[in-house]
């Protein structure tokens, strides 16, 4: 595909999230929105309305019509979309999770290597700008510890979708790419306040061998929206704000030795403000796809490779917490 060719692109799935695929779709350079598509016509068709673009029900309208897509459908739906519109050339970036069960996932993983088309899934949080900064700032060092904390207001919705699976595996998505390998280990504790059998807020322990753990906090009934990381290496502390796009570094200075009742004083503190260029995650994410899409590339941001990592993690936490 030649590198500067306007795509065509469809979104499926006509909800909160394929609403903003949409907005910003609609607003890319070199890009043509071509239509919406959504088993409720209606909800197609007044989405499709705001962008001047075609509305359907069926992705098999799709077919032939376009070089990708965005599948913002119920999680139920992934498999089956993403298999059909792989299968006939149409490169596709799944919203997470990637599938429901890991068969799904390795069948989407292998109809995209199949038919040679790009897959990305939308673990959004990797593309905010003060994740992306601190990833490059830490390559190459050695990562003792890592803690996360996402920590949502109470909501009376009642979610189906237990605190690991709905809000933890952005992080785990994260820890896991920092670390490159699988936990060794995995400890958790949750509480269900809302729904019996569906925790509301857990904490998690990974172990990577000795030498390295991550801790991980996720929770739907806190008073505050948090949503920060730490990440302790040899030569000092990364501190990351997803809310404010910030980033620090911290190290030791020079110790202080004048003596303080018989004792040097502890070091002093260096901090280092990693320079972060602030953007909204959303349109990184697409326009990574989208450039996945013109040179070929078959991992478009986040891979179906990833995506499987952080849910086979999510899925050894419930398992630790008794959902199954």
């Amino acid at each position: 595909m030649t590198a500067n060719r306007r795509l065509s692109v469809a979104v499926v799935g006509a909800g909160r999230m394929g609403a903003n695929h949409a907005r910003i779709l609609a607003a890319a350079q070199g890009v043509e929105l071509y239509a919406i598509v959504d088993h409720n016509a209606h909800k197609a068709a007044r989405l499709a309305a705001q962008h001047g673009c075609a509305a359907f029900d069926d992705p098999a309208q799709l077919v032939g019509q376009i070089d990708a897509a965005t599948i913002a459908t119920p999680s139920t739906l992934h498999a089956e979309v993403g298999r059909f519109l792989l299968a006939n050339g149409i490169a596709c970036l799944i919203e997470k999770p990637l599938a429901l069960t890991e068969p799904d996932c390795i069948s989407l993983i292998e109809a995209s290597q199949k038919h040679g088309v790009p897959l990305g899934v939308g673990h959004v949080e990797r593309f905010n700008p003060a994740v992306m900064r601190a990833i490059e700032f830490l390559d190459g060092a050695k990562i003792h510890s890592i803690e996360a904390r996402r920590l949502n207001p109470g909501s009376a919705r009642i979610l189906d979708n237990d605190v690991v699976g709905d809000l933890m595996v952005h992080d785990l998505d994260i820890v896991l790419h920092l670390m490159g390998r699988m936990p060794t280990g995995y400890s958790a504790r949750g509480i269900a306040l809302r729904k019996p059998g569906v925790p509301d807020h857990v904490t998690a322990l990974l172990s990577f061998g000795d030498d390295a753990v991550a801790s991980l906090i996720a929770s739907r009934v806190t008073h505050i929206k948090v949503r920060d990381l730490q990440i302790l290496t040899d030569t000092g502390l990364v501190t990351v704000d997803f809310v404010g796009q910030q980033a620090l570094f911290m190290r030791s200075g020079e110790q202080d030795r004048r003596p303080v009742a018989g004792a040097p004083t502890p070091a002093s503190i260096a901090v280092e403000q990693l320079a972060v260029r602030q953007a909204e995650p959303l349109a990184l994410e697409l326009s990574a796809f989208l450039d996945a899409v013109r040179t070929g590339r078959l991992d478009a941001g986040v891979s179906g490779e990833d995506a499987l990592a952080a849910l086979r993690a999510v899925w050894a936490i419930q398992k630790e917490l008794g959902l199954f």
